[in-house]
């Protein structure tokens, strides 16, 4: 009696590596992008947060320094800029505070312009960031698009608009 038991011919060997090789390639992208997805998503939400609290900050906490600067410049407006350094990672923000007209009320009303930023490939560019304080946001954020556009600069931002009411007593 004869045994049938043969090995797997050179072909199907051929074929189940290219199987499992395309197999591997294909998980091994759908994990980078899901690593990029991942961190931006980490990083809008940190931004967020860091927004949020500058917000918070200006319109609520008595005697700190946006809230402060706040009561004591509203009926002119300013314009504030630095950066909160969250993990290893700096975010920057630029706040604009613009005192808008209420002729039926002893209360002045500002808007506030918020834009919380940050680069995403850890270049910064300094030249860049000193736009800062000599453009409105408006402007650095349209300066800083064009600029991405022509140059590889990962940069990533989040605006928030809101009115907040200033008692005069």
């Amino acid at each position: 009696m004869e045994s049938r038991n043969r090995g797997f011919s050179i072909v199907e060997v051929v074929l189940s590596i290219a199987i499992m090789s395309v197999t591997i390639v294909m998980v091994c992208a759908m994990y980078t992008f899901m690593m990029r997805v991942s961190q931006k998503g980490f990083n809008v939400s940190v931004g967020t947060n860091v927004a949020d609290r500058l917000m918070n900050e200006l319109a609520s906490q008595k005697g700190s320094k946006l809230n402060t600067l706040l009561i004591e410049n509203h009926l002119s407006g300013f314009r504030a800029c630095g950066n909160e350094l969250v993990g290893d990672s700096p975010y920057y923000y630029i706040l604009e505070v613009k005192p808008l007209p209420n002729p039926y009320s002893s209360r002045n009303i500002v808007r506030v312009d918020l834009v919380v930023f940050w680069w995403t490939d850890n270049t910064f560019d300094a030249e860049l960031a000193k736009g800062l304080s000599m453009n409105s946001i408006s402007n650095f954020l349209s300066e800083v698009q064009n600029r991405t556009k022509k140059e590889s600069i990962g940069f990533l931002y989040r605006r928030f608009t809101r009115l907040v009411m200033i008692s005069e007593n």
